[in-house]
């Protein structure tokens, strides 16, 4: 177990570093606006000490012969998987508030896909015990169970969410000279009623033998990754993600091979892009029923 874990203290290390270069970038940005910069004097200290504990890490296993010890060994690589989780969904690198919200939602369906994955339920009693002091919850143990054991028996498309985007909101700049954002109260509550309005079982479950070929066609960085979650969390069987040979695409395209205008236009929807990005090529050889080249109009940070 010596080189897998030389292998992650090193991929943690990568990862350090590039902290190092963000908080470089965000203090150039801060001292662009007339920031101030206080405290300076501790920051050689404090890379001595992270220098000095990857460096401990690694020479104390090699040199002292460590054991691995599963019982320890194994939490504490989930924490540390957890902890880069929580830095992934509260980063703001190049994006902004919005995207940073989705990001939160997709670590919680991920946490909830691994959950049925490992099979947790039946794990429960024991995690309780070993991690008893990570957390507070007024919810008794018996409880706990009985919502997982229901959490497990509900279907992805029965899942829906929804999140304020930059349409439901508009800029302002307060009289001290802070920048924020207020609410457009009627494209909020319009969001709230369309969320809050009862959906048919049938209407859930018809994405479940719908497949669908995902492409992106504009140099967004994983867009088609993100579409892709998205519509597998609604209950579509994706069958492929790649590249589209164009990356200039202005209007995203939904190509129905098997299918009608309404499961394209319900495509749409979900993807959050204009039903008129639908158009019928009816061809039951496809693989897919359903092609989607994104284009610059697709934002992932409102899904």
């Amino acid at each position: 177990m010596v080189i897998p874990y030389l292998v992650f203290l090193g991929l943690v290390a990568v990862e350090r570093m590039f902290e190092l270069a963000l908080s470089r970038r965000n203090a150039a940005w801060a001292f662009s606006q007339s920031g101030v910069e206080h405290g300076r004097g501790h920051f050689a200290a404090m890379k001595l000490l992270h220098t000095g504990f990857f460096a401990a890490c690694a020479l104390e296993v090699v040199l002292l012969e460590r054991p691995f010890l599963p019982w320890l060994g194994f939490p504490m690589l989930a924490l540390a998987v957890g902890a880069q989780a929580l830095r992934y969904s509260r980063s703001r690198y190049s994006t902004n508030d919005f995207d940073r919200g989705r990001r939160q939602r997709k670590v919680l369906m991920a946490l909830w896909d691994q959950a049925l994955t490992l099979d947790v339920v039946p794990r429960l009693p024991q995690l309780w015990l070993t991690m008893a002091d990570s957390f507070r919850t007024d919810l008794p143990l018996e409880e706990v169970i009985n919502l997982a054991y229901l959490g497990t028996t509900v279907e992805r498309q029965h899942i829906r969410s929804k999140a304020i985007d930059a349409n439901m909101t508009q800029s302002w700049t307060t009289p001290e000279g802070a920048a924020v954002l207020l609410p457009r109260e009627d494209k909020i509550r319009a969001a709230l009623e369309s969320f809050y309005t009862p959906v048919g079982a049938s209407e859930l479950d018809t994405g479940n033998q719908v497949r669908i070929q995902v492409m992106n066609g504009w140099p967004r960085s994983e867009a088609e990754q993100l579409a892709a979650a998205a519509l597998k969390w609604e209950g579509y069987k994706i069958v492929g993600t790649s590249l589209a040979e164009r990356q200039d695409v202005a209007k995203t395209e939904i190509i129905v091979y098997n299918g009608d205008q309404a499961l394209g236009e319900q495509i749409a929807r979900l993807l959050d892009v204009p039903l008129t990005s639908v158009r019928l090529e009816p061809d039951p050889s496809r693989l897919a029923d359903v092609q989607v080249i994104l284009g610059a109009d697709y934002n992932p940070c409102s899904r």
